[in-house]
C-alpha cells in the first residue's frame, strides 16, 4: 500500500470512529437539522466531520459549546496524527 492510500484510509477510519462517537452522544439541541432516521443521521454527522475538518463546511450548524470544543479537539488530534505520519 502506498503512502497516500495509507494516509487516506487512516483519515477515513478516524472520521468514521469519531462519527460513531458523535452519533451516540450528540442530541438535536447540539447539532441543528439532524435527520431522525439512524442511517441518515450517521451520514449527516460523517459529512459534517469531513466538511468541518477540511474547512469547507460551516460550524453554524453546531449550537452547543461542548460539541464545538469537541470538534476543535478532534481537528487538533487528526491534524497532529496526520502530520506525524507524514514527517
Amino acid at each position: 500500500m502506498n503512502a497516500f492510500a495509507k494516509l487516506f484510509s487512516t483519515f477515513i477510519a478516524i472520521n468514521l470512529a469519531f462519527s460513531l462517537f458523535i452519533y451516540s452522544w450528540a442530541t438535536n439541541q447540539d447539532i441543528v437539522g439532524l435527520p431522525s432516521k439512524p442511517v441518515d443521521r450517521f451520514t449527516e454527522i460523517f459529512f459534517m466531520n469531513i466538511s468541518i475538518f477540511t474547512l469547507t463546511g460551516s460550524a453554524k450548524t453546531i449550537k452547543s459549546k461542548r460539541v464545538q470544543i469537541l470538534m476543535s479537539l478532534y481537528m487538533l488530534f487528526v491534524f497532529t496524527a496526520l502530520i506525524r505520519h507524514i514527517f
